[in-house]
């Protein structure tokens, strides 16, 4: 098994599983917030006392520990020890492994996608392992490591759509927590740009899209290179209130009919474009715009 060593969730399946285990995770703090996320796991899942943390990334991830238990994370054998660079594109970190230390590009940027590196590096290490023991050669690890530069992103995570010379980035998000990342890291933006939020509250979505409230869209209100931020489908009206009390002026919102109406208004834009959609109106946005 390939653990997440900063989430007390993922953490606590040894307890009464038997299967040998690898942990990733980050060994450096990201305060990219200017406030901490909403937590969706504050007390410990043994004893019900509130976690401490000796560093946080994001989210309930970090260096958690029980003041009352003991319970903590545990030494991952994949980390990140710095990041070194993280902007809209890619990012660079230091990883290190069993063996070795090394500077390792991911193509894909965001912080969650730092994670997403970590567990296929551990996951990759740990299939090895298992490999080499029947006397089998795979890939090696430097191949593994080149990968991660050449990833593509596809399917709403990162994805990019081509409309006629707009290039229109798709970033899906489920809850707080990831439109929080997605939120900081567009903060890293270096020129104007125009975001579309798409929320549908569909049963593969979930009804309760509450989580909108703990979502901290008030960054964007801050955020002067944030030219018009696009709402439509389901709970466009919703959402558009949402930002409303988040202090986004109102000329800066617009809530649109549908697809159709939102390509007429970024066609032949000449600044980078963001579509932040939930589950199913990411299927949607792919549908029409593919």
């Amino acid at each position: 098994m390939c653990l997440n060593a900063d989430c007390s969730l993922t953490s606590s399946l040894p307890f009464k599983v038997h299967n040998p285990i690898r942990y990733y995770g980050l060994n450096c703090a990201a305060d990219q917030h200017r406030k901490p996320d909403h937590f969706t796991a504050e007390r410990c899942i043994r004893c019900g006392e509130e976690y401490q943390y000796r560093f946080h990334t994001y989210a309930h991830l970090g260096g958690f520990y029980c003041p009352n238990c003991g319970y903590q994370r545990r030494k991952p054998q994949i980390s990140v020890e710095k990041i070194r660079e993280l902007n809209r594109r890619y990012s660079v970190v230091s990883m290190r492994t069993p063996d070795e230390k090394k500077e390792v590009k991911v193509r894909i940027p965001a912080l969650y996608n730092i994670y997403n590196a970590c567990a296929a590096v551990c996951g990759y290490l740990a299939f090895a392992e298992c490999v080499n023991r029947k006397g089998r050669q795979i890939i090696s690890r430097e191949q593994i490591f080149k990968s991660l530069a050449a990833i593509r992103p596809a399917f709403g995570r990162m994805e990019i759509i081509d409309l006629g010379g707009v290039k229109l980035q798709m970033i899906l998000v489920k809850n707080s927590a990831g439109c929080n990342q997605v939120i900081s890291w567009m903060s890293n933006m270096d020129e104007p740009y125009e975001m579309v939020i798409c929320l549908n509250d569909h049963i593969a979505d979930g009804r309760d899209i509450s989580w909108i409230w703990d979502t901290d869209y008030e960054q964007l209100a801050e955020d002067n290179r944030l030219l018009r931020v696009y709402v439509l489908v389901d709970r466009a009206k919703t959402l558009q209130n949402r930002l409303r009390c988040a202090g986004l002026p109102e000329d800066k919102i617009l809530r649109l009919t549908g697809y159709r109406a939102l390509i007429k208004k970024i066609r032949g834009k000449k600044v980078p474009v963001f579509a932040i959609p939930n589950y199913t109106a990411m299927l949607e946005m792919r549908r029409f715009l593919g």
